[in-house]
């Protein structure tokens, strides 16, 4: 079986078991201010964790 077929079978199946769910303006909004691109993540400078008090 060419790789297409099973990339397009896979991703049928998957859309199938777990349907679709594109982001709206507000989901994506909400996901660019909390949380960071790995590149940026990368260019970032180092920063000691810290856990979160409750």
């Amino acid at each position: 079986m060419p790789e297409t077929d099973l990339k397009g079978q896979l991703a049928k199946r998957f859309h199938e078991v777990n349907g679709d769910h594109p982001l709206t303006g507000a989901d994506d909004a909400y996901v660019s201010t909390r949380f960071l691109t790995l590149e940026d993540l990368c260019a970032a400078p180092a920063v000691t964790p810290t856990r979160s008090a409750g």
